[in-house]
């Protein structure tokens, strides 16, 4: 572990899952996104599986009309293949990425979260299949990059084992894991992301708030443990109050 401390502004994603736990009319939610552009917080996680993603895509196009509206990167959520799809397949994968690309009026999404969903109950059939189709998803991810269509494909992996499978195939730029003081089972594989020159995101730093349960240390503390891997580059943190988001700067 590398001591890399700093809980910096280019080092948080902003969740958008729990929206919908605040009640605010889409100008005010429009003045918080501004406001969170405005400390640096220049990236939005979002999902269309997300009961907030009809909201968070209204607010982005009520931002649109601004006359200086916050340019925000985003990293999404995308599953090829999914749960009872038969095998990986191209034209879905680039079907869905234009799907977000038209609903959060992104020309490219910088960050594409992708899953294995297909045999979730089988690891290492799983594992073996997506071995097998490591040369597609290259060739389809490699095509999408070079359209300006996405920055970068980022493996949720659900396991370990299929983790440190994905650090080493060529199509996958990095991970996006569970890192905090309760879970720490990615941490060797985040290691072999760093060997690899490949990056890191932290999914729930903060572990839904239940690490704040569980000790007196602050949520700065638990947010500086969680980034504190030499290949983790961010992490996503839901908040719907801003001055929880500058607590965390501070």
């Amino acid at each position: 572990m590398v001591e890399n401390l700093a809980v910096t502004a280019d080092r948080l994603i902003l969740g958008t899952m729990r929206l919908n736990e605040v009640s605010r009319s889409i100008a005010e939610w429009a003045d918080y996104f501004s406001a969170v552009h405005q400390l640096g917080i220049v990236k939005l996680h979002s999902s269309s599986e997300y009961d907030t993603f009809p909201l968070v895509c209204e607010i982005l196009a009520y931002l649109s009309r601004r006359q200086k509206p916050p340019i925000f990167k985003h990293v999404v959520k995308l599953a090829e293949p999914s749960f009872d799809d038969s095998g990986f397949d191209t034209a879905r994968l680039v079907s869905k990425v234009d799907h977000y690309r038209h609903a959060l009026a992104s020309e490219c999404i910088h960050d594409v979260q992708w899953m294995w969903r297909r045999g979730l109950d089988n690891d290492q059939e799983r594992i073996a299949a997506f071995r097998n189709s490591a040369n597609a998803l290259r060739s389809a991810a490699n095509k999408l990059k070079s359209e300006g269509k996405i920055e970068r494909l980022i493996c949720f992996p659900y396991s370990p084992d299929f983790a440190d499978e994905a650090v080493r195939t060529e199509a996958v730029d990095g991970l996006a894991v569970y890192r905090n003081q309760h879970e720490t089972e990615y941490d060797a594989v985040i290691g072999n992301c760093a060997r690899a020159n490949k990056m890191a995101l932290v999914i729930r730093p903060l572990n839904a708030g239940k690490v704040l349960d569980s000790d007196k240390k602050t949520a700065v503390d638990h947010l500086q443990f969680s980034l504190d891997m030499q290949a983790i580059e961010a992490g996503i943190v839901s908040s719907n109050k801003l001055e929880h988001l500058r607590e965390y700067l501070n």
